[in-house]
């Protein structure tokens, strides 16, 4: 200690008071101060003050008491003025403390302290140890100052406080209003206390007795428009309720609480009424709930909240070393609603039933989960009933989850994942982003499929399944096994249902091999096997072989037929090359609808006269699938298994045809038929076919040309007529032998 200035004492008399004066004026500092056993504060910490201290004083009598403190002991004015200063890791740029001691009452006539970016202005009395009467103003925009104060943060963000404090010295009244913008906590047990915005607490404290208001913040990214809190001490009891108002008056939280005896070494409080509610439902607490907070743990007995029929219960254990005891109860929770009011809607909707327990560390529990799920529904998908068994025990989390369908059939998913899940941080990971785990599935009704597929008209079969993942998060692999069971299926468009699907296929990690499959389309028979690649990986390899036995092809472009054929499938899923040999069983090309395909002018020539016959052209065959398709199929049309069928014509044909197509382009056929046999009908009379041709040039749409010769007989006279030209350019001539002229 260093200090410096005067004491002077000097004898006064008047007639109405003698005494002693004594003057004093001190410039000091104070380096390395240890405030600790006078405080009895042991983490005190260490404090440098540089101060100038101007006192005038006048003694008191108090020969009453025998030591006296100084306030007691003089009457009179105090000014001090702090010069930069230090109070362990707080720094005080300045400050001014004006006081006035009387009859042992300290007048706080202006205290002013400024450090780093806030301040403290203050006034008011003090009456030690009876009375005191303070008013004070707080403007801090630099919080680090608290921080360092309780060993608590960081704290970030700003404060304005103003207040009156008065009343007994040791418990006085408190009121004040505090006014924060973003206020930030770390390191109060949660992992971030955060308040955005700016609000505004009322709050008042007296005769053991806290009443808190509030308006308009954030907490934890919860929007909070007001909230009231009030809490009374009656001895060693305590009551305490008080409201949260969420979201606009959306939710509302109320909370009725007391305890009997907070000084016990275990404190009970009993949940006299809690509700948790919006416009549409409220949840209110059953019964009593208890809740225990001791040394070691806190403990939650018989908290049960319901709504109508619906209910949510807790109890168990959780010890402040983080380790968990816990079970949660769920009855007919309605999902949606649930989801709307905690402010985090789900993604699904239903009425679920289930039992929850986590046990061990409250950040990794050990989890076991069971119940089940009515009306579920995903994305506006109805799904079926779900039961469902979880567990988790790190790394390893298996699920066994069942679904049924109208048919009383149960399906089931179940299987295993290693998983790291951090319900503390809120966090699911993979153990070093291994991947590892199984999914199995058994009597799946494909049926659900449906809902997904807007274009899928008709589904269902039974599926079975047994996935192995492993490798990287980044680079997964998967092997296992499928099966399809009594499948049937319609697209968009199709004229026909696939029926009676049966395959079995292994699962790798570029694909699926297809070991053996078949199907019925129609009367025919559909097999097939080979490689397919996945949707969404890396390989795009197509490989596949099929056989067709009798199978009904589409209506294209007016050939109607059934055929057998062995295909290829080769290429990738973004270019997949069609292959292969067809052999027609039966087929019948519908003349009148080929000619449609095209707008058609026949042309009759007779003597010199002309008659014409027009069609309409209707649209065109496409598919997209066909897109980028190349395709390359020979045709062969055997005699006696293909027709032309007309309005006048009738033939038998046989014949090779070429269908075949590139990327971005139309179909083409190539090739010829001949007329093996058939009739012409001109005028009501039957012309017999002599001979004739129908060429395929490769034009999209086709437009082949004919050329049909066809004769009539009346006693010696052949009357021929030939049928000439493309389809959308036909010609029809007459002619006879002998000619006409000579008969």
């Amino acid at each position: 200690i260093k200090a410096s200035g005067f004491y002077n004492l000097a004898s006064v008399s008047t007639e109405n008071a003698s005494g002693t004066k004594k003057l004093l004026q001190i410039n000091g500092d104070i380096s390395r101060l240890n405030l600790k056993p006078l405080l009895e504060e042991k983490d005190f910490p260490e404090t440098n003050l540089n101060f100038n201290l101007q006192a005038s004083l006048d003694s008191r009598n108090t020969h009453s008491t025998k030591n006296p403190p100084l306030w007691e002991q003089f009457d009179g004015n105090c000014l001090v003025e702090i010069r930069k200063s230090a109070i362990g890791e707080i720094s005080v740029s300045s400050g001014k403390l004006d006081l006035f001691l009387n009859n042992g009452t300290i007048t706080l006539r202006k205290v002013k302290i400024l450090t780093q970016n806030s301040y403290l202005n203050s006034s008011g009395t003090v009456k030690i140890p009876e009375r005191i009467n303070i008013k004070y103003h707080t403007d801090m925009k630099d919080l680090s100052v608290i921080s360092k104060l309780i060993k608590q943060g960081p704290i970030k963000g700003a404060i304005k406080s103003s207040g009156q404090i008065k009343g007994n010295l040791k418990k006085p009244d408190w009121v004040g209003e505090l006014y924060a913008k973003n206020l930030k906590l770390m390191g109060y047990g949660a992992k971030e206390l955060k308040i955005s915005g700016e609000s505004t607490f009322s709050f008042k404290t007296g005769k053991r007795v806290l009443d808190l208001h509030t308006t308009d913040f954030s907490f934890k990214d919860k929007k909070i428009d007001k909230a009231s809190f009030h809490m009374k001490q009656d001895n060693r009891s305590l009551k305490a309720s008080g409201f949260i108002n969420f979201n606009r008056e959306k939710t509302i939280l109320k909370l009725d609480v007391e305890s009997p005896d907070i000084f016990a070494a275990e404190k009970a409080f009993v949940i006299k009424s809690l509700e948790l509610a919006d416009n549409t439902v409220k949840w209110a607490l059953q019964d009593e709930g208890i809740i225990k907070i001791g040394k070691t743990k806190l403990s939650i007995e018989n908290l049960r909240l319901k709504n109508l029929n619906q209910e949510i219960s807790l109890l168990g254990t959780i010890k402040w070393n983080d380790v968990c005891d816990l079970e949660f109860g769920l009855k007919s929770i309605d999902l949606e609603r649930f989801g709307k009011l905690l402010g985090k809607p789900f993604p699904m909707s239903g009425f679920m039933n289930s039992k929850v327990t986590l046990k061990g560390s409250l950040a990794t529990p050990v989890i076991q989960a069971s119940g089940n799920i009515r009306k579920l529904k995903v994305e506006d998908v109805d799904l079926k009933p779900l039961t469902m068994n979880l567990s988790y025990n790190k790394p390893s989390l298996t699920w066994d989850c069942s679904f049924f369908n109208i048919r009383g059939m149960t399906e089931k998913i179940y299987g295993s994942l290693n998983l790291d899940i951090n319900l503390k941080e809120k966090k699911i990971t993979l153990p070093n982003d291994e991947l590892k785990g199984v999914i199995k599935g058994k009597d799946i009704d494909l049926t659900i499929l449906k809902e997904f597929e807007p274009d899928l008209r008709e589904i269902s079969g039974i599926l079975d399944m047994d996935v192995n993942l492993s490798g990287k998060k980044d680079k997964p692999r998967i092997s296992g096994t499928a099966s399809l069971k009594n499948a049937n299926l319609k697209m968009k468009g199709w004229s026909r249902t696939l029926k009676d699907v049966n395959l079995e296929c292994k699962l790798h990690t570029r694909g699926i091999n297809i070991t053996r499959a078949k199907a019925y389309w129609g009367e025919g028979k559909i097999t097939f096997r080979g490689w397919i690649p996945y949707p969404f990986g890396e390989s795009k390899i197509l490989n596949l072989v099929a056989k067709l036995d009798n199978v009904t092809l589409p209506n294209i472009y007016g050939i109607h037929s059934r055929v057998d054929a062995d295909l290829h499938l080769d290429g990738d899923r973004f270019h997949p090359e069609f292959t292969g040999k067809v052999k027609i069983k039966k087929a019948i090309i519908m003349l009148d609808e080929l000619m449609t395909d095209n707008e058609s002018d026949i042309e009759f020539i007779d003597n010199g006269e002309k008659e014409t016959e027009k069609s309409k052209k209707p649209i065109g065959f496409e598919h997209a699938f066909l897109d980028n398709l190349t395709m390359d199929l020979n045709i062969l049309v055997e005699p006696g298994h293909a027709l032309l069928n007309g309005k006048r014509i009738n033939a038998e044909l046989a014949g090779d045809l070429v269908i075949s197509k590139k990327p971005k382009q139309s179909v083409v056929v190539q090739g010829k038929l001949n007329t093996v046999r058939g009739a012409y009908n001109l005028q009501g009379k039957i012309f017999r076919i002599v001979e004739g041709t129908i060429l395929f040039n490769g034009l999209s749409p086709p437009d082949p040309n004919l050329h049909v010769v066809c004769e009539y007989k009346v006693k010696d006279v052949h009357i021929y007529t030939t049928l000439k030209g493309s389809i959308s350019k036909m010609q029809l001539e007459l002619s006879s032998e002998p000619s006409m002229e000579k008969v």
